[in-house]
């Protein structure tokens, strides 16, 4: 199978696959009614775009006759706009001359991209670029004449028969499920079956299966790709149900299991939390993907295979990552070392959290966010949990050697550990956390055991609308939230200091902020640091 890869990369860059791609003619379109898709309307990219400007992804850029020439200012802003994932924003603005000004601008894109070329015919944004065209085809043709339509029956039909070939290799984890909706939805709206292709439908299904892990949270281990992933099937379903065509039920299936989990990872302020790359999203985003969904499943409490762990009680919520860093590299290869980080909101207020990672951030910027240091967890002599490799994966991953929790009467505790430290320092990493009913008392242990001397410091890292304080005992700060709540954070063993953080959560910008951080050196055969946080008024 590698071989033919191989050999399908190397025709792929002959002219002779654009002779491959325009064979077998071309079929008119099916266009179905009005989609729900599970993307909320951004009216300001569509203002934009009327105006004269591409503004997604945090980049924008002049539409000119340059447009469908440049690389843009990012790769997540290049993904955007040749995914079209602005048509849904640009058709739902209330103005006469969308649907033309859409048209004018895929016929635009159809005179530079005709033919293959592998950064704009990746498979994912091809994927993307196809189902977000047959989902407004309808819009389309009602503002075009015979000539728009044949080329873009031509247009979109090369793009399914490059599908066919590369939509199972060129790319993994979330892009290539985004490759197999496109080309699922591609062939649904070029038939007159009435159905699913079966080869098509058989191998969404296959990576569903490997993708979507027995708890129900995508193998990348990242919010904000399992976000990604749901949108994409979501999408699907509603263009399937909108043309009439059978769902399959393994489409069905994967929805009903990950939106659930969307809810795990959701803070009490309605955002994702920050694991494995991404950031918050919007709360608004996350409701609308939720209503659409249309499934009911509770957040679980726990989330077993993927190696996560969330406690709650009254306002206060923890998510703890138990598993192991990079799982699965394909489907994610920029995982992050870190392992038993945790991040807390209280209510509507996030207190401590993770760095988080955006993707219109440089290649730098992106590979600081994955170190241990960057999670707020336990780092040892200044070394990541499992050694990453720059350019995507890890040599070395931590085993967690167990993850046990207990909750009765309102409280609810846990205990993890991971021997990420074993090979280098000899030393195996416990975390234990308590939260008791009233959501007015979270207290922590983190402990090293092994007979080797180590420094080492434990990260809390905080949100940026947090004020802290440090108290001149130096084992205690004080916390004070936007809102005027103050929580007293305090420590047994160890030295406590504030230094500076950055939060990359919010897509907009890089901001500012600080952390706790306990320093100390093991001794012994185990050492143990206790800390607590409680409001002020109850602190002891």
């Amino acid at each position: 199978m590698k071989l033919r890869h191989k050999l399908l990369r190397n025709l792929m860059r002959t002219p002779a696959y654009n002779a491959i791609l325009g064979s077998g003619g071309q079929k008119k379109v099916r266009a179905p009614n009005t989609i729900n898709f599970p993307w909320p309307q951004d009216l300001s990219v569509a203002n934009a775009i009327m105006h004269g400007h591409f503004t997604l992804a945090g980049g924008t850029c002049a539409i000119d006759d340059n447009i469908w020439k440049t690389n843009g200012p990012t790769e997540a802003w290049f993904g955007a706009v040749h995914g079209f994932l602005w048509l849904n924003d640009l058709i739902s603005l209330k103005h006469p001359d969308t649907g033309k000004k859409a048209a004018f601008l895929i016929d635009k894109w159809i005179d530079q991209h005709f033919n293959y070329s592998m950064k704009v015919w990746r498979s994912d944004f091809t994927g993307r670029r196809v189902i977000n065209w047959a989902c407004f085809a309808k819009q389309l043709f009602e503002v075009s004449g015979p000539s728009f339509q044949d080329r873009f029956c031509q247009s979109i039909s090369r793009q399914i028969r490059h599908l066919r070939r590369a939509a199972q290799f060129d790319c993994d984890g979330a892009a290539r499920i985004a490759a197999l909706v496109g080309l699922i939805a591609g062939e649904t709206i070029l038939s007159n079956q009435g159905e699913v292709s079966g080869r098509s439908a058989k191998a969404l299904k296959i990576e569903l299966k490997r993708q979507v892990l027995a708890d129900g949270v995508h193998g990348s281990r990242s919010p904000e790709a399992h976000l990604d992933v749901l949108c994409d099937l979501i999408l699907l379903r509603e263009l399937l149900m909108n043309t009439g065509v059978t769902v399959p039920e393994s489409l069905f299936n994967a929805i009903d299991r990950m939106t659930p989990i969307l809810r795990f990872f959701r803070h009490g302020d309605g955002a994702l939390s920050q694991f494995n790359g991404g950031g918050e999203t919007s709360k608004g985003l996350i409701d609308h993907v939720l209503k659409v969904a249309a499934s009911n499943g509770k957040a679980p409490m726990r989330a077993p295979h993927a190696g996560f762990e969330r406690l709650a009680a009254g306002d206060m919520t923890v998510i703890l990552d138990t598993g192991t860093p990079n799982l699965f590299p394909s489907l994610n290869p920029l995982g992050h070392a870190s392992s038993l980080s945790m991040e807390l909101s209280v209510g509507t207020e996030r207190l401590i959290v993770n760095c988080g990672c955006r993707l219109n951030l440089n290649s730098d910027w992106r590979w600081a966010c994955r170190f241990t240091a960057a999670h707020s967890t336990l780092v040892v002599a200044e070394t990541n949990s499992c050694e990453l490799i720059k350019t995507g994966g890890a040599r070395k991953t931590p085993v967690i050697v167990d993850s046990d929790r207990g909750d009765a009467d309102g409280n609810c505790w846990l205990s993890a550990s991971h021997n990420g430290y074993v090979s280098r320092f000899g030393l195996t990493h416990r975390r234990r956390l308590y939260i008791g009913k009233s959501g007015l008392d979270l207290r922590g242990e983190d402990t090293l055991t092994g007979d080797k001397n180590s420094p080492f410091k434990i990260h809390f890292h905080l949100h940026p609308d947090i004020d802290v304080l440090l108290r001149q005992n130096r084992t205690s700060a004080l916390i004070r939230t936007k809102s005027g709540s103050a929580w007293h954070f305090r420590i047994s063993g160890g030295a406590l200091n504030l230094e500076d953080s950055v939060y990359l959560g919010d897509r907009a910008f890089a901001k500012r902020s600080r952390q706790i951080v306990v320093s100390g050196e093991t001794f012994d055969a185990a050492t143990t640091i206790k800390w607590a946080l409680q409001p002020e008024t109850l602190a002891f």
